[in-house]
C-alpha cells in the first residue's frame, strides 16, 4: 500500500489528487486491490512512525507526499503525478512469474551453462566458457529468452580488483542519470538536479572510459571474447553483425537505503546504437534478503508480466538485448550493491544518430572490440557505397563543427530522438496525454478523460527487417484483465507506457 500525504488548502495538491482518486477507482473497477491510502495534512502522521528523519518531508505546505512499501519516498509528486500513478500501476498489475514461466527461463538461460560449468574438466572461474559449446548454449539463451546468465566469469583476482577499485572510487561517483535528465539539463541546473534527486534511479556511478580502472583490463578482454563468441554463432549472428564497439565499463553502487532504477529499456528507440547489455555483479556474501535483483519483463515496455528476477550474486554475468525484448529494473537495494556494465555498440545503427554517429569518432566515449581496426569497422557499418566513400574521408578521432554536422546529416540520413517518438505516438497517447493537462489545471479527471474514448486504438505496423531485427518495435497490449466497459477511455495498460516509465 502506497500512503499518500497532502496539503489539502493548496488547489494544485487537491487536482493532483482527484487525478490520483480518479486512477485508483478505475482500477479498483477494473479488479484490482487498493494500491494508495489518502491522508489531508495534519492526518496520517502515524506513516513516519519509524521513519528515518532524513526521509520525513521538512514541510507538507503546497505538497503531495507518498510513501512507497519499499521505504522509498516521493517528495513532489504534485510536479508529476504520473510518477506516483506508475507505483499504483505497478502495485496493481504486476505479475510474478509462474512455476511454468520459470521453468522455460531456467532451461534455457541458465541450467544449460551451469551444468555446462560444471562439466567441463579444465574449468574455473574465467576459463570455462571459452569454447564453442559454451557459445552456442549463450547464443540459444539470447534467442529464445533475450537473457543469458554464466557465474562464475572471470578469475577471482580480477573480480576482487574490480570490486576494490570500485570501493576506492566511490567518492568520485555521480548520481546516475535516467533519460529525463538529459531533457531537463536543456531547462537549466536547477531541473536536472530535481530529476537526479528523484528515486526513480538511486545508483551512484563512475565511467572507466580509459580501461585503466583496476582490473578492467582483464574484464574487457573477457567480454570481448565472449562476443566475438556469439558472433560466430548462427542463432545470433545476424544480430550481432556490425557490433563492433563497446563503451568502457561503468562501475555503479546502489546504496543499501532501497536505491532502485525503475522498469525501462536501455535502447529504448533503437537509436543509439546500444545492442548488447552486460552486467557482472561483485557481491559477496549475497543474501535474498538484501534485495536489489535485476528484474526481467517478458517483452515490450507494455508489458507486466515478470520473466525472472536474477540474483546479483558475486561474479555472475549476465547479458541480454539493450532493445525493446528486455524491458528490466533493479529491484531496491538494502544492502549495498555493486555491478559493472557494459554496451555492445551497433556501428550500422550508430551512423543514423548524430550523437551516436560522433561517438564512433571519439576514442575516449567507444573502443573497437578485441582490437579490432578502427577505420575498417566504420567501413563495414556503412550501408552504401557513398557511405563508405564518405566515411573513409573523414578523419578516424574528429569534433565536427556545425556546418559538417549538417552535410553529414543529410548524407547518413539522422534521425532525431524526438522524430522517433513523435511517429510511434498514437492518437489514443496524445489524448491521454491532453487529458491529464486538463486534469490538472482544473477539468474534473471524469470529462478530461471522457475524450479519450473517441481515441483510435494503437495501430500495428508491419515494419522492415535489417538483420533480424525490426527498426522500431511496437508496443502491444497486455493480455491480462482489462477495466470494465465503464472504463475503457482509461485502459489499464496504456498510462504506465506513456507516462509512467522513465527511460
Amino acid at each position: 500500500m502506497i500512503h499518500v500525504i497532502y496539503d489539502a488548502r493548496c488547489p494544485v495538491c487537491v487536482r493532483t489528487i482527484q487525478l490520483v482518486s480518479y486512477r485508483e477507482e478505475t482500477l479498483r473497477t477494473g479488479g484490482q486491490s487498493p494500491t494508495v491510502q489518502l491522508h489531508a495534512w495534519p492526518e496520517g502522521k502515524e506513516v513516519f512512525q519509524g521513519l528515518a528523519a532524513s526521509k520525513r518531508p521538512v514541510t507538507l505546505a503546497q505538497r503531495v507526499w507518498a510513501l512507497l512499501p519499499t521505504g522509498l519516498v516521493l517528495g513532489s509528486c504534485q510536479d508529476d503525478p504520473m510518477r506516483l500513478i506508475y507505483e499504483m500501476e505497478y502495485l496493481a498489475f504486476v505479475r510474478l512469474p509462474t512455476q511454468e514461466i520459470r521453468q522455460r527461463v531456467d532451461r534455457v538461460a541458465v541450467l544449460p551453462l551451469q551444468q555446462l560449468k560444471q562439466a567441463v574438466s579444465q574449468g574455473g572461474p574465467g576459463r570455462w566458457w571459452r569454447h564453442a559449446e559454451a557459445f552456442r548454449l549463450a547464443a540459444a539463451a539470447l534467442q529464445k529468452e533475450h537473457i543469458a546468465v554464466l557465474d562464475e566469469f572471470l578469475p577471482e583476482d580480477t573480480c576482487r580488483a574490480l570490486s576494490l577499485g570500485a570501493l576506492a572510487s566511490r567518492g568520485e561517483m555521480v548520481r546516475g542519470a535516467t533519460g529525463a535528465a538529459g531533457k531537463a539539463l536543456a531547462k537549466g541546473t536547477e531541473e536536472l538536479q530535481k530529476v537526479l534527486n528523484e528515486p526513480s534511479r538511486g545508483d551512484v556511478v563512475k565511467f572507466s572510459d580509459d580501461g585503466n580502472m583496476p582490473g578492467c583490463p582483464g574484464f574487457l578482454e573477457a567480454l570481448d571474447a565472449l562476443v566475438e563468441g556469439l558472433q560466430g554463432c548462427p542463432a545470433v549472428a545476424d544480430r550481432l553483425q556490425h557490433v563492433d564497439w563497446a563503451n568502457g565499463a561503468m562501475f555503479a553502487i546502489y546504496p543499501g537505503d532501497s536505491s532502485r532504477y525503475i522498469k525501462h529499456v536501455d535502447n529504448t528507440l533503437g537509436t543509439d546504437g546500444r545492442r548488447l547489455t552486460a552486467v557482472l555483479y561483485l557481491n559477496k556474501d549475497w543474501k535474498p534478503e538484501h534485495g536489489g535483483c535485476l528484474r526481467v519483463f517478458e517483452p515490450t515496455m507494455q508489458s507486466c508480466q515478470v520473466k525472472c528476477d536474477v540474483e546479483p550474486v558475486w561474479n555472475r554475468l549476465v547479458v541480454f538485448w539493450s532493445t525493446q525484448e528486455v524491458p528490466h529494473e533493479v529491484l531496491s537495494s538494502f544492502k549495498d550493491r555493486l555491478a559493472v556494465s557494459v554496451w555492445f555498440i551497433c556501428g550500422r545503427e550508430s551512423l543514423r544518430n548524430e550523437e551516436s554517429f560522433q561517438r564512433l569518432f571519439n576514442p575516449q566515449k567507444l573502443r573497437c572490440i578485441g582490437q579490432r581496426n578502427r577505420r575498417a569497422c566504420l567501413l563495414r557499418a556503412a550501408e552504401t557505397e557513398d557511405e563508405r566513400a564518405a566515411l573513409r574521408e573523414l578523419p578516424l578521432e574528429a569534433t565536427f563543427s556545425p556546418a559538417k554536422l549538417s552535410i553529414l546529416s543529410r548524407r547518413f540520413r539522422w534521425r532525431r530522438e524526438e522524430d522517433v517518438e513523435r511517429e510511434r505516438d498514437t492518437v489514443q497517447d496524445v489524448a491521454i496525454r491532453n487529458a491529464v493537462a486538463k486534469a490538472l489545471t482544473g477539468q474534473h479527471p471524469a470529462a478530461a478523460f471522457a475524450a479519450t474514448a473517441e481515441a483510435a486504438p494503437p495501430k500495428l505496423r508491419a515494419e522492415p527487417v535489417r538483420s533480424g531485427v525490426p527498426l522500431h518495435f511496437e508496443l502491444v497490449e497486455d493480455s491480462g484483465s482489462q477495466p470494465s466497459k465503464s472504463f475503457t477511455h482509461l485502459p489499464a495498460r496504456r498510462i504506465p507506457v506513456t507516462f509512467g516509465i522513465v527511460d
